[in-house]
C-alpha cells in the first residue's frame, strides 16, 4: 500500500504541506543523507514481521521518528523502524533519539563499505 500523495513531496498536486522533507533534508555525521521513507504501522508490521501494536508502542517507546499523520493513520519513517528493529535483534541498547539512530546507521554503512 503506498501512502496517500500528499505524504509524497513528488506528488502531481505539489502539496506545500507535504509530510516528508525534500529529498536529502536529513542529514547525519559524515554528510551521509538519509530519506525518511513513510510507512503505516500496519505494513511496517509485515516488513519487520512483528505484532501492528509492536510497531504503535516503539512510537513512544524509543520515540520512533513519526512523518505525521491523514485520516486515522500515522506515517512512521521505516529506516527508523528498522534501526530499532536491529538494535533489539543484536541485544543492543536502542539509541534514544532518531537523530543518534541516523548517525548508527551511518556508522553501520560504512562499517559495511570498508568491509566490502
Amino acid at each position: 500500500m503506498n501512502p496517500p500523495d500528499l505524504l509524497c513531496h513528488t506528488s502531481r498536486r505539489q502539496h506545500t504541506n507535504a509530510l516528508t522533507p525534500p529529498r536529502g533534508a536529513l542529514r547525519v555525521s559524515g554528510g551521509c543523507t538519509i530519506d525518511p521513507e513513510p510507512i503505516t504501522a500496519a505494513d511496517a508490521a509485515l516488513r519487520l514481521r512483528k505484532d501492528p501494536a509492536t510497531i504503535r508502542s516503539w512510537g513512544s517507546r524509543y520515540q520512533a521518528r513519526k512523518l505525521g499523520r491523514h485520516d486515522r493513520r500515522t506515517y512512521y519513517d521505516y529506516n527508523d523502524l528498522a534501526t530499532i528493529d536491529g538494535c533489539i535483534a543484536r541485544g543492543e541498547d536502542v539509541p534514544e533519539t532518531a537523530e543518534l539512530r541516523d548517525q548508527l546507521r551511518a556508522a553501520l554503512r560504512e562499517r559495511f563499505r570498508a568491509a566490502a
